[in-house]
């Protein structure tokens, strides 16, 4: 915009230079013909002839003088009034030249500004698209992650399962930007019943219709991750037959897993002849889906501790039950959001045969002492619980093997100085084991098998000791 009003101070310059011009070239031809007459003409000779063709002339003078000035004042003038359209934003128009003349070299400057200016415009229409684009990939992105992150939430305080899926099906009918989400649950027969949806309201399709097709698609499921239903041309044999089953729905099928195999179904799809879904729909099925796989196994654990015994009746602690299961849950979770979860399992060595001496009560007194030693190294989150005869397990949810090793170092050293039951300090020795998610392996049972192994040959030594590797 600096440009244009340079040039419109040049404008103004120039059109002032010419006025004084033309003021000059108009008085030049009185100049003249006084000169004319006071000079060539004597004065016993000016006869009104003479006189006359004198007028004349300086009559054509002035007149060409002032057509040529006032041709060149409406070609400036008319540049300036582009000039003045193109400062106010409109950088379509061109400053035109009808002949060659010396405003060819401004007209062409002011052609070379307005494409420029145009190329600029075109930039920064093309920046505010890329820009525009970057800042819905972030939106979409983040709320993706904070419904994730709410639904995490709600399945670890222990919120009704029916909450939890309706929550799911609601966030991921946004996600998929319209059509349909439905959470299918399979009952004890295998029949398989609308449990939660969410659509919008133009949508025609009803996702009721698809329960009694549902067993067709866990066949499929059974053999692949998903199953994908769409109008993308390029399709495998089984996928036509399918669709066309289904009456021709488009739709994303994830299988939701729980302990007893397939629970139930998460599906999301659109009516349309048009409709193909990319690797971001996919995507966000994928990890939908294991939210919901999470959320029944939760539920699942929750069932088994009201059918089984929660706590041992001996020390008070959690039972061996409880605490595989929590494993189990705990280990599942980590995996999901790649985070570290330990276990240690402490096998605690009667030296000399002391605890057959002491009778059931003395027993019990013993047990429940190492129990209450062993929760002052637990952390709020973790666990405390039973696995065997004379061995313990601490479940440490978000602790790697580092921090847990501190932790197995800091009960080493204390339990030979700590007195238990009757006895004096230094009785009892333990051997120690750790096993970390993911590298003793992808599960609970993996780790702990690891951990019971490391501890088993730790109390061998005769000593309090911790293994944590081969």
């Amino acid at each position: 915009m600096g440009g244009f009003r340079r040039m419109l101070s040049v404008r103004k310059s120039l059109r002032w230079r010419l006025t004084i011009a033309f003021a000059v070239m108009a008085v030049l031809p009185i100049l003249t013909m006084l000169y004319l007459l006071t000079v060539h003409v004597p004065a016993h000779s000016r006869d009104i002839y003479q006189l006359g063709t004198i007028f004349l002339s300086v009559i054509f003078l002035v007149v060409a003088g002032y057509l040529m000035i006032h041709q060149i004042l409406e070609k400036i003038s008319g540049l300036s009034r582009q000039a003045r359209i193109m400062a106010g934003g409109e950088y379509d128009i061109k400053a035109l030249l009808r002949t060659e003349d010396e405003l060819r070299d401004i007209a062409e400057s002011v052609n070379t500004m307005t494409r420029r200016m145009q190329d600029y415009v075109q930039e920064l229409h093309e920046y505010g698209e890329r820009t525009a684009m970057l800042d819905e990939k972030i939106r979409k992105a983040v709320f993706t992650l904070t419904n994730l992150i709410k639904a995490g939430e709600m399945i670890s305080s222990g919120e009704k399962l029916e909450n939890i899926s309706d929550f799911i099906a609601a966030s991921v009918c946004e996600e998929m930007e319209g059509g349909f989400a439905a959470i299918f649950q399979k009952d004890e027969a295998g029949r398989y019943r609308l449990e939660s949806l969410s659509k919008e309201e133009e949508e025609p399709c009803q996702p009721r219709d698809l329960e009694d097709k549902l067993p067709g698609v866990e066949e499929l499921l059974s053999l692949r991750e998903y199953v994908l239903l769409d109008n993308h041309p390029q399709r495998e044999y089984w996928q036509k037959d399918e669709r066309r089953r289904m009456g021709y729905v488009n739709a994303i099928f994830f299988p939701i897993i729980s302990s007893r195999g397939t629970a139930g179904i998460l599906a999301a799809g659109r009516t349309g002849k048009d409709v193909v879904f990319n690797e971001n729909h996919v995507e966000i099925m994928r990890i939908f889906g294991t939210q919901m796989t999470l959320a029944y196994r939760s539920a699942e654990t929750k069932e088994k501790i009201h059918t089984l015994e929660m706590l041992d009746p001996v020390t008070g602690a959690y039972s061996p039950a409880y605490m595989r299961s929590r494993l189990e849950d705990e280990v599942a979770r980590a995996v999901f959001y790649q985070r570290p979860c330990s276990v240690i399992v402490v096998n605690v060595d009667d030296v000399g045969g002391n605890l057959i001496g002491l009778g059931e009560h003395g027993k019990k007194q013993v047990l429940k002492d190492v129990v209450k030693f062993l929760e002052k190294f637990c952390p709020i989150t973790g666990k405390v619980g039973v696995l065997g005869p004379m061995e313990f397990g601490i479940i440490l949810p978000e602790i790697n093997k580092r921090e847990s090793m501190e932790i197995c170092e800091a009960i080493k050293y204390s339990i030979e100085k700590k007195a238990f039951g009757p006895w004096s300090e230094g009785v009892l020795s333990a051997g120690i084991g750790l096993g970390e998610n993911p590298i003793d392996g992808p599960s609970g049972d993996s780790i702990l098998s690891i951990a019971r192994k490391f501890a088993d040959r730790a109390r061998k030594k005769g000593v309090s000791a911790v293994i944590s590797s081969e």
